[in-house]
């Protein structure tokens, strides 16, 4: 993370391409819980329709930043943005 390298959350977002808030509202989640807390809550509605294994199957088809997002490792159904090299 780049808070533990010092940034600030204006800078992570910038980074990231997220407002402020998210990266702060990300930030408070991580130093409350670990990459635990980062996890998304079970929802309402719908169940899954393809397996985690079929969804990282086609995430990892993809190029890197031609989508804009990248799972976060340890926590399933999660992304972060990734910023277009």
């Amino acid at each position: 993370m780049g808070a533990a390298k010092g940034m600030s959350d204006a800078a992570q977002a910038r980074e990231l391409g997220l407002s402020r808030n998210t990266v702060r509202k990300w930030r408070e989640a991580f130093q409350g819980g670990g990459v635990r807390a980062l996890r998304d809550a079970p929802r309402s509605g719908r169940k899954r329709t393809i397996s985690l294994a079929t969804e990282r199957t086609i995430l990892a088809a993809r190029k890197p930043g031609d989508g804009k997002l990248k799972p976060i490792e340890d926590a399933p159904g999660s992304y972060v943005k990734v910023r277009a090299q």
